[in-house]
């Protein structure tokens, strides 16, 4: 008994396990299952693994809480303004936008909370309000992970895939971003989470009432955001594949359909009930995702997966926000997880995810790698399967101690160090160094010419006051007439993705490359990189005598 509380196990019952039984071997030995049943005894979660998973989860709460605040008071995310003034009225919230209603509805009740409490809340206020909520989406999303790690474990080896899993999850540069701004990716993630894991349970015990779960977190997935439908042939194949298993016949299939169905079209309608008054808002706003994957976003550029041999992600999103180490470990890790019980979900999930968002020609600036969010988790469980099989390789060269520490400067430091980097870009954006210095030295009354959305440049103060500000929307002509001579500011976030796509909008590349012609005043670089939407690269340029006489 001693050994068995030792490794996890708590007992139902006084029933002593016979003293001949081997425990520490962990054999798949009927024998040790069936004393297991007899005794009552069950795999349990002691008081040290609670407070490893809560210095977790605390360690992911602190990285994401640190550079919440970015951009405040100014908007630097036009996303976050739409859904604050779409939630924060006095009426329920009206799905006028192309998403289904979770994160409406959730920021609602947390600003009817939040005004009940403390009147008078300003917009800047609520913005921080509804970066709190994400952030707190985030740790419960690498909580889920944990369970999901742990029941894919299938076993009593489970302690050393769950708790990388979190760990990774918790560290991951991309998944701490993605929690740092109001928008559905880091609520899919965690939805994406729990429906694996509901497919997994069902996958061990095939009953009504998991069943039931799986639909209701399916349609729950599909409400918070419409990627979530990619997931539906892992529905599909999870109950075909036990059907077959249990040869249930024909009938039983059916009505597990039916049920699953049903079960999805509830639990869609409970997170977004507006669809019950306006069903026909749901047909659209599908409809328009549809089209926009396909037509590309606002800003012209298409980026077709051919062209890109459908590694855009790859390189643009996965190993910028995993770091090479931990995606590589992930892919080690797909032969062990492939053994495990419904392990499949987890893979086959997340290359759905990845293959409908990698054929999408809609990739928008300034972070469009936010769109992979809800496979993040699942690649953190492959990481995690990955390293275990690097651990029991390592332990046959050199102690256990050793070989987890190694693993954790290898796959954890990196996307740790990472992260923290982020955070500093967050704290340190380069559009407030800017705005302070064309604040202390480009004079009252000059002429400052941007074509870009107001959230890519720099946080001046001047801006509608001591300034004349030329937005050229329509026109495109970098021109310098008139006096006195005009300064041309324009940021990454705008220009980066005319400059890689010259064909797409040319006479905007051609703006670009003409004002980049000018005499440079003065450049704003990142302390460390560009990422997510923090810190993008500010240029000043100005027009010499020649430039205006050139035209």
């Amino acid at each position: 008994e001693s050994d068995c509380k030792s490794d996890g196990i708590a007992f139902r019952g006084s029933n002593p396990l016979p003293a001949t039984l081997n425990v520490g071997s962990r054999a798949a030995d009927p024998a040790f299952v069936f004393s297991l049943k007899y005794c009552g005894a069950v795999t349990s979660i002691s008081r040290r693994h609670w407070t490893l998973l809560a210095l977790i989860l605390g360690v992911a709460f602190a990285i994401r809480l640190w550079g919440l605040s970015w951009g405040l008071p100014n908007y630097w995310s036009g996303d976050e303004v739409n859904k604050r003034d779409a939630s924060a009225g006095p009426h329920f919230p009206e799905l006028s936008a192309p998403q289904p209603g979770f994160l409406y509805n959730a920021l609602y009740v947390i600003y009817r909370i939040a005004g009940a409490v403390a009147p008078g809340l300003t917009g800047a206020d609520q913005i921080y309000l509804g970066r709190l909520l994400m952030t707190a989406i985030g740790v419960l999303t690498v909580a889920a992970v944990w369970f999901l790690a742990r029941e894919l474990a299938d076993g009593d080896d489970w302690p050393a895939i769950a708790f990388p899993a979190a760990a990774i999850l918790a560290v991951m540069p991309l998944h701490n971003a993605v929690s740092k701004f109001i928008k559905e990716d880091a609520p899919v993630a965690l939805m994406t989470v729990l429906l694996v894991l509901t497919v997994v349970r069902y996958a061990k015990d095939p009953t009504w009432l998991r069943l039931i779960l799986l639909g209701l977190a399916y349609g729950a997935c599909i409400s918070t955001k419409f990627t979530g439908a990619v997931l539906g042939p892992v529905v599909a194949a999870v109950i075909i594949v036990s059907i077959i298993r249990r040869r249930a016949g024909w009938g039983r299939f059916f009505g597990e359909v039916a049920a699953v169905a049903t079960a999805t079209v509830v639990g869609l309608l409970l997170i977004s009930p507006e669809y019950i008054v306006d069903p026909d808002a749901l047909r659209d706003a599908f409809m328009f995702q549809l089209t926009y994957s396909e037509a590309g976003h606002a800003d012209g550029i298409t980026i077709s997966p051919w062209a890109e041999w459908w590694t855009y992600y790859v390189r643009n999103g996965l190993i910028p926000g995993l770091t090479w180490p931990v995606f590589l470990v992930a892919l080690v890790g797909i032969v062990p997880l492939l053994r495990r019980t419904a392990g499949w979900s987890v893979l086959v999930g997340a290359l759905l995810l990845y293959l409908v968002m990698e054929g999408s020609q809609a990739k928008p600036a300034p972070f469009p790698a936010r769109y992979l969010a809800p496979m993040i988790p699942l690649l953190a469980i492959q990481a995690a399967f990955g390293i275990q099989w690097v651990m029991q390789r390592a332990t046959k060269v050199t102690k256990p101690a050793l070989a987890a520490t190694l693993c954790a400067a290898v796959f954890v430091a990196p996307p740790l160090a990472k992260s923290l980097m982020i955070d500093y870009e967050a704290v340190n954006d380069t559009r407030w160094i800017a705005g302070r210095w064309m604040d202390a030295h480009i004079p009252a009354g000059s002429t400052i010419v941007t074509v870009e959305d107001s959230s890519y440049l720099p946080a001046a103060k001047g801006w509608e006051t001591i300034w004349h500000v030329d937005k050229r929307r329509k026109s495109l002509d970098p021109s310098a007439t008139g006096k006195p001579v005009p300064y041309f500011v324009i940021s990454s976030f705008g220009f980066q993705r005319y400059l890689d796509s010259p064909g797409d909008v040319p006479e905007r590349t051609a703006y670009y490359r003409k004002v980049m012609s000018y005499q440079l005043v003065k450049r704003f670089e990142p302390r460390w990189f560009s990422y997510s939407k923090h810190s993008p690269e500010i240029l000043i340029f100005r027009p010499t005598a020649s430039d205006r006489k050139d035209g």
